[in-house]
């Protein structure tokens, strides 16, 4: 049996195969969609509409939500080591290095108050800056200040290790996705199939957590995901590790960081009335199929529902991108983990947006618009490079 982490030193080996590939990517800078979707009619109404909510792509799979002043980070990563720090490097001595990355961009992102950060699994590109974000003594210090960290168990353990200093007051603000918020599905068709009971009946499990937004209610909640295999046959996901514990030392390695149980997650945005106004699902990965077949995704005709799809080995888990897409019904699909982030992060100095390879975007975003939803509605897909925001307002977005 292969151990987890000599899988994660694996992939970095495939990783050095795939240099020459890497090297020519600056080749195809991805083309950026601009394009606008307007519901109102009057035009002065368009003008003097206000955001309601901002959604920023921030390289790697990071997102950033802004609603009513406050901000939600999603699996934030600047640091963006090179291919030969990832192979070579001790992580845990690159810190200088990474600080200074992470605050570039975070100072680029003109990020105001961060209220939460959702982790999902905690490999590097994840997990790794988190330390450095919640530092009091850094320039960012106060975007950070009330911030709440949600990760799985071993994500808490590399993260508080990673940092001697989180240990205490600091690391008390990274806290395990409470259980009550996990979406806990049953499909009691397969549980009771030897009772011959072949009615499909399914129950779910979960009590969302509010964030406590200043202005607007802001929940979310947890769905059990699957990361993509890094390879396809025999079906192979690499630093596929847990642990339950904080460990002594970090990791020592960037591949050592280990991913836990994966989570996707539903963030809910609600108006000053109370009523749902836009459902983000952060996919992290692959929701598990009992958690689509028995969670419900029914929102009404006025809520605007986006999903975040990572674009990153899309294809070799192709059929179950499609399944997860119907489910969700989303009426945008925003694309994440495209860009190369072996190289410096597009918002520090000498950074460029460069793709991980020549023409996934556009393949991926044709597969979503070519799909067919229910009543024939048209998905559309929008792809915008780290930094440029996507704004959303009662009359469409910009």
């Amino acid at each position: 049996m292969i151990s987890s982490e000599k899988r994660s030193l694996m992939l970095c080996v495939l990783l050095i195969g795939a240099c020459g590939t890497l090297v020519s990517l600056e080749k195809y800078p991805p083309t950026q969609s601009t394009s606008s979707y307007t519901y109102c009619s009057d035009s002065s109404s368009q003008e003097t509409v206000r955001p309601e909510l901002v959604l920023t792509y921030t390289g790697a799979a990071g997102y950033v939500a802004e609603f009513g002043g406050e901000a939600i980070l999603f699996s934030p990563f600047f640091s963006n080591p090179s291919l030969a720090r990832v192979l070579l490097a001790r992580s845990d001595k690159n810190r200088n290095v990474a600080k200074e990355s992470v605050s570039e961009v975070v100072h680029a992102l003109k990020l105001n108050s961060v209220n939460t950060i959702l982790i999902g699994h905690g490999h590097y590109d994840h997990a790794f800056d988190v330390p450095f974000l919640l530092e009091r003594d850094g320039d960012h210090a106060p975007t950070f200040e009330n911030t709440t960290v949600y990760v799985n168990q071993t994500t808490l353990g590399m993260i508080c290790a990673n940092d001697p200093g989180l240990i205490g007051e600091k690391c008390q603000r990274v806290k395990l996705i409470p259980s009550e918020a996990i979406e806990h599905c049953v499909d009691y068709s397969i549980a009771q199939r030897d009772q011959h009971d072949s009615a499909p009946r399914c129950k779910t499990t979960q009590k969302p957590i509010d964030l406590q937004f200043a202005r607007g209610k802001v929940e979310f909640r947890a769905l059990s995901s699957m990361h993509t295999p890094h390879i396809s046959f025999p079906r192979i996901t690499f630093a596929s590790g847990s642990m339950g514990h904080v460990p002594r030392d970090p990791p020592r390695r960037y591949w050592s960081w280990q991913s836990g149980q994966n989570f996707s997650f539903v963030v809910d945005f609600y108006s000053d009335a109370d009523a749902l106004k836009y459902r983000v699902y952060l996919l992290d990965s692959i929701i598990d199929l009992p958690c689509l077949v028995c969670g419900n995704y029914q929102v009404a005709p006025d809520v605007t529902v986006v999903a975040v799809v990572p674009v990153a080995g899309w294809k070799k888990a192709k059929n179950e991108h499609e399944v997860q897409l119907k489910h969700l019904n989303p009426d945008f699909v925003l694309l994440n983990h495209w860009d190369n982030f072996l190289q410096p992060h597009p918002l520090v100095e000498g950074g460029r947006v460069i793709s991980w390879q020549p023409g996934i975007t556009q393949e991926f975003m044709a597969f979503v618009e070519a799909m067919a939803f229910e009543d024939g509605k048209v998905v559309k897909t929008i792809l915008r490079h780290p930094g440029a925001p996507i704004t959303f307002t009662e009359c469409g977005i910009q």
